[in-house]
């Protein structure tokens, strides 16, 4: 075995249950358990914590308000005072995610 290639070794503990069915689920992928751990740490989503949900819909929320000003600026409209006060909402809104 070549542990060049994997130069760093992590132990992790398990439970009985826990460990029985990493070695099913990398049995069944034909996989060692190393190689299936590997396989699915760079495959798979990382979950993300309560706390990030809330931040990635507010994320989201200013980008639809961005995309709105785009395209009201790139039909040829002018900056009028309600995408003034659109522009001035998401740049408050950022500043509120950053603190």
């Amino acid at each position: 075995m070549n542990h060049r290639k994997f130069p760093h070794k992590v132990s992790v503990r398990f439970s009985d249950s826990e460990k029985e069915k990493l070695e099913l689920n990398a049995s069944l992928a034909g996989l060692k358990v190393s190689a299936y751990i590997r396989h699915i740490m760079s495959n798979a989503r990382p979950p993300i914590h309560k706390f990030d949900q809330s931040l990635v819909v507010q994320v989201v929320k200013i980008g639809n308000n961005l995309n709105q000003i785009a395209k009201h600026v790139n039909i040829g409209k002018a900056i009028d005072g309600v995408v003034l006060r659109q522009i001035i909402d998401v740049n408050k809104k950022l500043d509120d995610l950053i603190r």
